[in-house]
């Protein structure tokens, strides 16, 4: 007789043969298999077909549970959702709920507590404790109640604990290989180790105090504005030997234009080499010195027209400077010491290893190797093309424009119509006109110069790409190219061999290199017109007038706004200077348009209709998005004296339905700013019912601390704080605020490396810093849904992920000490019931701390002490302002805990391991902690043994010294004739 079941969790069928149900749908049995595929009739709908068992749940088991929680169904709904929806989705769900605003704290204790006595010794390894360590396994329906079991394998777990890892060939005994260092390393924590993954990145150390980087963004324009003016300072000298018209017209002094130009010459060489010496560095003074020192270096440019320009830009990084030192911006420049595996070389040795004509051709062999194996011969195949097509497209042009000043002056010499047949664009005596003007009596008559072509050249390079650099910021066009590029059903693979062929996660660097041949373009395209018009400039005032001046300055000193504040050290200090100077690409591109004989582009809007038109669509749906109300199910703090970190838990609807691993979305709190959004990563897993996002709180005054200041404004005094109002079963989470406006608005989600995590079966997942949140989603992704629903072979089947995390950062990430806990007690439990199908999965996670201590009073200062994460009292407001919340708490159900095992530990357990690394790894469960900055070399050596003839992915997201340190692991670890590949895929931040 067939039976009936219960889908536990939601399911979307791969093709017309499986079944697409959602949790709460009754099925009927009708054949189980052994291989987890089984044969079903949906009740509601009568379809028949397959779907897996590890979606489902016994009906018997399902009625048991509804007894347990008060609430039998939570169900999070939109607002809007009718009434009748809801019912309707309140019979279709069976999932158990669990009662958020129970005053007793029973319900959120561990539902799997490790004795109170776990001492570090036990900790070195889980395998050597054989144990009697009595766990405390909670039974439903006994609310504050615990029973113990000791001794009990069925309660305990003992006998299913992590696999052992063998120190003697894998990772622990790796990081006692002795390797070159430079002579200055003195250890871990010594001066090399404190650049290499230090936590500022940009090697400048601000005042607390100074909460912008105007003055950074300043040092940028001054080196901006010192290339500008040395162009245009030798655009002066052609200006001092040009037509007599120029002086006719009052337009220039000859000697005047020689004098500035030696100016402009010789000074923005010393301001250049200054800034790029001595420039970064910043100090307090009573006065704006080096605001009034930009200012009067570009005053004197204003003298001639050939310069004024460059006195503009002059002028805007004076104040731009200005607002760096009203703010107390104070910087230092660190000695830098490059880190090096190798002797450290001197000049000698430097200049010989240049010139080693060996050793250049085995760094190419290597690059080859490196293209190969990391599958980009596609991509760098793309980028050669669109370099070519750039070069051929403006020698095209060049080519025309130079027939065109030939004929035009061959028109001049014959003093006949231009072109001599068909209408004429001048005839022959508004040519006589121009060549009387422009030329002195007895010189060759000209009307253009072959300064002309080369203008006409760079300013077609300069259309063609930007128009194409909006492309890459079309981020919802690109995160759904993006999408299809990672999906692995067959019907998507199509898709995947076009799309393979497109740098999609590279989006941002070709957006970077069409900025950079844009920068290229108009540095040629002025100076060219500069040059040109000092000795045709009635040309010039005849055919152009004065508008294409107005918008070409317009044009650059939007560049220098653009370009100087979308460097990272900006951009991560300051975003709302790096996001509101950006929207002055509008003024760009409306000057562009209109930059041309007649006010009018002949040539940019044949290119930017397509782009601009994706734009303009792009951001019509990003605003429709950011309409659509997002409730906030939750608020966490996790606020200690050294970092401010909370959590946002929301209601997956509208744009962030679906999403998946380690995406990030852009966020705006129209209550705090109605025009910033801000990118953070999803920290949850893509099946969770919610979605969560980690924010640290950047300081006072900041977005983020703003933003903070407001929730906790909402519930003073709490650290978790439900934001929800419930209608009988129904969860309603808040979606406006108090002004009326929506609480949270959401664009996104945008695509990240970790997409690819479904393409491998072995996969690596790195991330440092603030990088947790992707490697946390990640991880939660596959223990919940891959290990614990997946059949057969999960993709991946073997993982392991790795944070890098600074000493000095800890307390910001104590969140991700209850996240690893939660982790372990999933693994044990699945290991405990599906032995089987856990004997073919594996799971580690590496925690690198970085940066420790150097001296003994450093380590007794920041040593682990109890009274930090202590809760005697079980107070969930204290367990939730130390840890934050528990997976359990944002999928808002209950799970049965009869016959859960969990890890032998504590939350405690793994923040002393972190508080206090050893010098050998400690391993704790299957976390292992290792004390120093990763030695990539002995840690994919062991991989690339154990998964030799695999394609191994690798996904990171951190800063670029540790990618590129990656790439290089990658490459050399790669082995084609075992056909065992490494494949990187990153996001630098």
């Amino acid at each position: 007789m067939s039976r009936i079941v219960v889908a536990d969790y939601d399911y979307d069928g791969e093709d017309d043969s499986q079944l697409t149900f959602q949790e709460g749908d009754r099925i009927v049995v009708l054949e189980e298999d052994e291989s987890g595929w089984w044969t079903g009739r949906l009740e509601k709908n009568g379809k028949e077909g397959y779907f897996p068992a590890t979606y489902i749940k016994p009906i018997d088991e399902a009625q048991e549970d509804d007894g347990s929680p008060e609430y039998d169904d939570v169900v999070i709904v939109d607002k809007e959702e009718t009434e009748e929806e809801v019912a309707a989705n309140d019979k279709q769900t069976a999932s158990n709920g669990t009662d958020l605003h129970s005053a007793s704290g029973d319900n959120y204790t561990s539902k799997l507590l490790a004795h109170e006595a776990s001492p570090m010794q036990k900790l070195q390894s889980a395998s050597k404790d054989d144990g009697d360590t009595p766990m405390k396994v909670q039974i439903p329906g006994k609310s504050g109640v615990e029973e113990t079991k000791e001794g009990d394998p069925e309660t305990t777990g003992l006998e299913n604990k992590s696999p052992t890892i063998d120190y003697n060939n894998y990772f622990a005994n790796a990081q006692r290989v002795s390797s070159a260092v430079p002579d200055n390393f003195d250890g871990d924590g010594g001066a090399a180790m404190e650049n290499y993954y230090a936590a500022e990145v940009l090697n400048l150390k601000f005042n607390p105090n100074a909460k912008t980087r105007y003055g950074l963004a300043s040092h940028y324009m001054s080196l901006f504005s010192s290339v500008s003016t040395w162009f245009l300072g030798t655009s002066a000298f052609s200006w001092s030997i040009g037509s007599d018209f120029l002086v006719e017209k009052k337009w220039a002094d000859y000697n005047m234009c020689l004098g500035i130009g030696l100016y402009a010459f010789f000074s923005s060489i010393i301001i250049f080499i200054w800034e790029l010496v001595r420039g970064e560095y910043q100090s307090k003074r009573k006065i704006p010195l080096r605001s009034l020192l930009y200012f009067f270096i570009g005053f004197p440019l204003f003298l001639t027209l050939p310069t004024a320009l460059g006195g503009v830009l002059w002028l805007n990084a004076a104040i731009v400077q200005f607002f760096a030192w009203k703010n107390g911006e104070t910087a230092e420049q660190k000695k830098k010491k490059a880190y090096s595996d190798e002797k450290t070389l001197t000049q000698m040795e430097k200049v010989k290893q240049f010139f080693d004509c060996k050793r250049r051709a085995e760094e190419l062999k290597l690059r080859c190797i490196t293209i190969r194996q990391q599958s980009q011969i596609k991509k760098y195949l793309f980028v050669t093309l669109y370099l070519l097509f750039n070069i051929v497209y403006i020698l095209y042009w060049a080519a025309f424009y130079s027939a065109q000043v030939k004929d035009i002056n061959l028109a001049a010499d014959q003093q006949t119509n231009y072109p001599p047949e068909g209408e004429a664009a001048f005839t022959a005596d508004q040519i006589a006109q121009l060549v009387l003007d422009n030329t002195s009596p007895g010189d060759t008559p000209i009307v253009l110069t072959n300064w002309f072509p080369m203008a006409k050249m760079f300013g077609n390079l300069l259309d063609i790409n930007c128009a194409f650099i909006l492309f890459p910021v079309c981020r919802s066009f690109i995160s759904q190219l993006y999408n299809i590029s990672t999906d692995q059903r067959s019907s998507a693979r199509c898709c995947n061999f076009l799309l393979s062929f497109m740098p999609l996660d590279k989006a941002l660097q070709f957006h970077k290199l069409c900025a950079f041949l844009v920068v290229i373009g108009s540095i040629f395209h002025t100076w060219a017109h500069y040059n040109h018009f000092a000795f045709v400039p009635a040309t010039y005032d005849f055919v152009f007038g004065p508008s294409v001046w107005i918008s070409g300055c317009l044009i650059i000193v939007c560049m220098e706004l653009l370009y100087c504040t979308s460097f990272s050290a900006v951009r991560h200090g300051k975003f709302e200077l790096f996001w509101y100077t950006h929207h002055l690409f509008v003024i760009f591109f409306i000057s562009i348009l209109f930059h041309g004989r007649g006010s009018v582009n002949p040539n940019f809007w044949k290119w930017f209709i397509i782009p601009g038109g994706l734009y303009a669509v792009e951001r019509i749906v990003r605003e429709l998005r950011a309409r659509q109300a997002v409730g906030v199910v939750s608020v966490s703090h996790m606020n200690n004296k050294n970092a401010r970190i909370f959590c946002l838990e929301l209601m997956k609807t509208g744009p962030i339905r679906n999403h998946q691993e380690g995406q990030y979305v852009f966020i705006k709190a129209p209550i705090v700013s109605k025009a910033q959004w801000h990118p953070f990563t999803i920290s949850s897993p893509p099946d969770q019912k919610t979605l969560t996002l980690h924010i640290r709180n950047m300081g006072d005054g900041s977005w983020t601390d703003r933003l903070q200041q407001f929730f906790q404004a909402i519930a003073p005094g709490k650290a978790y704080t439900e934001l929800y109002h419930r209608d009988g079963n129904i969860l309603v989470p808040q979606t406006t605020g108090p002004d009326g406006n929506n609480l949270i608005c959401i664009d996104g989600p945008m695509a990240a490396p970790t997409q690819h995590l479904g393409e491998y079966s072995t996969s690596i997942i790195i991330g440092a810093g603030i990088g947790v949140t992707p490697v946390r989603a990640t991880l939660q992704s596959i223990i919940y849904y891959r290990f614990k629903r997946g059949i057969g072979q999960t993709f991946p089947d073997h993982a392991y992920c790795v944070w890098i995390v600074n000493y000095k950062q800890l307390d910001a990430y104590r969140f991700f000490c209850r996240s690893l806990k939660e982790a372990e007690d999933e693994l044990y439990n699945m290991r405990k019931r599906n032995e089987q199908q856990m004997s073919t999965k594996l799971l580690q996670m590496h925690v690198f701390v970085t940066s420790t201590p150097k001296t003994a009073e450093e380590w007794e200062k920041n040593k682990f002490k109890e009274a930090d994460v202590a809760n005697p009292d079980n107070d969930r407001q204290r367990d939730l302002a130390i840890w934050g919340p528990r997976y359990d708490d944002q999928i808002h159900e209950t799970q049965s805990n009869i016959e859960r095992v969990g890890a032998p530990f504590t939350e405690t357990d793994i923040w002393k391991c972190l508080k206090n690394p050893n010098d050998e790894p400690t391993q704790i469960g299957d976390i292992i902690i290792h004390k120093g900055r990763p030695k990539w070399d002995q840690f994919f050596q062991p991989i690339q043994q154990a998964h030799r003839g695999h394609r191994i992915g690798v996904m990171f997201c951190g800063p670029e010294i540790i990618a590129s340190d990656l790439k290089r692991a990658c490459g050399k670890f790669t082995d084609f004739n075992t056909k065992t590949i490494f494949l990187l895929h990153k996001e630098n931040f």
